[in-house]
């Protein structure tokens, strides 16, 4: 009996002692016990904070795409791996984004994309710039890499610090000069897609293609610069929609075809520069609807057909160039309307009459050049109210009879002679233009020379020549 009752007080004492060893080890034994005998995992670690990679992304295409990644970390800052993350995207209308973070442009604007675990997200904001694709597209088209000047070309820099790129208040490009900087290859269509453009200058550089009637679509264009490159094909009709257009020059290019009739819709155009083209058939009659334009020049092409009498309605031109083409027909005597006119040059034509007496009524006029025409009759004494004449070119033609007095009271014109001498005036401001005209003279004489080079540097419209 005594051995039976040892054997209890012994388990009983292991009993007794078991408080002393749980409270000894904070009850981490019971923990591993019941972790042991029932199999239950230990607590998941809890989300603290997100961050996504990059926090921000400019797409400049519609379909391109960026990949985010979404890091999840507990409240000690360690990675928690195997989260599953539910992306959203705050604005579907301008991105998507798939179960993985991969976020796709589809429209224009800037949209919040989330990463949320449980109670905790973080937002990475995509803006899409379908400006920054075009001006990328003409990096491209154009041989960016090469351009003398690129500075933040392609970049995510401010559109406003790319070279030659100007923008307004809203970041909306509103400016692109790009002249004299060795652009090659093709004018991208895509330039039609800047809709707040005011003026795209790309002359006096290696062009080549033909000139997008997408350009028809920026309505807020006030200047078209594109002379002096490469360029070939029509000049598209569609440049007729841009009502704001102040100046429009193609010239010095490969331009073939007519001149499209909708160009005299382009009410508010002060310069029209169409020359040293091939452009071919008349001279549109609409273009005298153009009430703002001072300076018109459709010199050096292929233009047939008579000068319409509708140009004398353009009560603000200061220059009419039209030499160097094949024009047909008398001088319409409804240029003697243009009152504000200092340069009117119309020789190596085939026209045909008599000068008319009206231009006597061009009291502003400074060049007056008719030769290398088929024209007949007398000098008309009416040129003699012409007081500030400088420059009176009229030989080459069949013109008949002697110079009228009149002519030489004009003081500016020096040596007036009879149309037999071929030679009626030489210029006399300075010497540098009295010498410059007497060589061109001698290359006319030999046939060495081009049809404008007969004319000095300066012009008396502008000033100092200027890049088309």
């Amino acid at each position: 009996m005594s051995a039976l009752r040892n054997k209890r007080n012994k388990g009983l004492t292991g009993l007794a002692a078991l408080p002393r060893a749980i409270s000894a080890f904070g009850g981490g034994i019971v923990a591993m016990a019941v972790a042991g005998g029932c199999g239950t995992e230990p607590p998941l670690p809890v989300p603290a904070a997100i961050m996504i990679t990059p926090d921000s992304a400019i797409l400049p295409r519609l379909g391109d795409t960026v990949q985010l990644t979404a890091t999840v970390q507990d409240m000690d800052g360690r990675t928690i791996s195997g989260s599953q993350v539910n992306w959203a995207s705050g604005d579907e209308s301008v991105v998507t984004v798939n179960t993985t973070g991969l976020v796709t442009a589809v429209g224009e604007g800037v949209a919040p994309v989330r990463a949320a675990v449980g109670g905790v997200e973080a937002r990475s904001m995509v803006t899409v710039d379908l400006q920054r694709g075009v001006l990328v597209r003409i990096y491209e088209a154009m041989g960016g890499s090469r351009w003398f000047y690129n500075r933040n070309w392609g970049t995510d820099e401010p559109l406003h610090s790319w070279w030659g790129v100007g923008t307004d208040e809203l970041g909306r490009v509103t400016r692109l000069s790009l002249n004299a900087n060795a652009l090659t290859g093709t004018i991208p269509a895509e330039v039609g897609a800047l809709e707040a453009l005011q003026s795209l200058s790309l002359s006096t550089n290696g062009l080549t293609g033909p000139i997008p009637a997408e350009l028809g679509n920026l309505r807020e264009l006030e200047w078209l610069v594109l002379g002096r490159n490469e360029l070939t094909g029509s000049i598209p009709p569609e440049l007729g929609n841009l009502q704001q257009l102040r100046r429009l020059s193609l010239s010095g290019n490969e331009l073939t075809g007519p001149i499209p009739p909708e160009l005299g819709n382009l009410r508010a155009l002060e310069d029209l520069s169409l020359h040293d083209n091939n452009l071919t058939g008349p001279i549109p009659p609409g273009l005298g609807n153009l009430r703002a334009l001072d300076y018109l020049r459709l010199s050096g092409n292929e233009l047939t057909g008579p000068i319409p009498p509708e140009l004398g309605n353009l009560e603000a031109l200061e220059g009419l160039r039209l030499f160097g083409n094949e024009l047909t027909g008398p001088i319409p005597p409804e240029l003697g309307n243009l009152r504000a006119l200092v340069v009117l040059e119309l020789y190596r034509n085939n026209l045909t009459g008599q000068i008319p007496p009206e231009f006597g009524n061009l009291q502003r006029l400074l060049w007056l050049t008719l030769f290398d025409n088929n024209l007949t009759g007398p000098v008309p004494p009416e040129l003699g109210r012409i007081r500030d004449l400088t420059r009176l070119e009229i030989d080459n033609t069949a013109l008949a009879g002697r110079l009228p007095r009149e002519l030489i009271g004009i003081r500016r014109l020096s040596s007036p002679g009879s149309t037999g001498t071929k030679r009626i005036s030489v210029p006399r401001p300075t010497r540098s233009f009295r010498s410059g005209w007497r060589r061109s003279t001698a290359a006319r004489a030999t046939g060495s020379v081009r049809p404008d080079a007969a004319r000095p540097a300066e012009d008396p419209v502008r000033g100092a020549s200027r890049v088309m």
